[in-house]
């Protein structure tokens, strides 16, 4: 029961995601801190598991992955797979980082030459 309390707990990061975009997160998706994803992949058949994303991470799929047009696998941070479905994770990943920590992804990604569109 405390475990369970515990995973429904509300970040400040995701009470900041739904106050700014009037949403909620999709429920795959929670907010370790305004820094960190931990995004649920898998199924009920094949496991599930819980991955780590950090601004790092997507910046890192933007710069690297998202322009190798030739590979059908893609990766973000420790999730690997499919172009298609791993492509739109990091544009959801980098939608909540827009809302959640702006400044900290703008930094990153001038780190690689990178300019953040609105």
């Amino acid at each position: 029961m405390k475990k369970q309390a515990e995973a429904m707990k509300t970040t400040r990061a995701e009470q900041k995601y739904e106050n700014m975009a009037n949403c909620e997160l999709p429920e795959y998706i929670r907010a370790k801190n305004i820094n960190v994803l931990v995004i649920e992949t898998g199924n009920e058949w094949q496991g599930k598991k819980k991955h780590n994303v950090s601004i790092e991470d997507v910046i890192h799929y933007y710069f690297k992955d998202a322009r190798n047009i030739t590979s059908g696998v893609r990766s973000l941070g420790t999730i690997v797979g499919d172009w298609r479905p791993v492509d739109r994770l990091a544009k959801e990943c980098l939608e909540i980082f827009k809302i959640i920590n702006k400044t900290a992804l703008k930094r990153a990604g001038r780190k690689c030459g990178m300019e953040l569109k609105n």
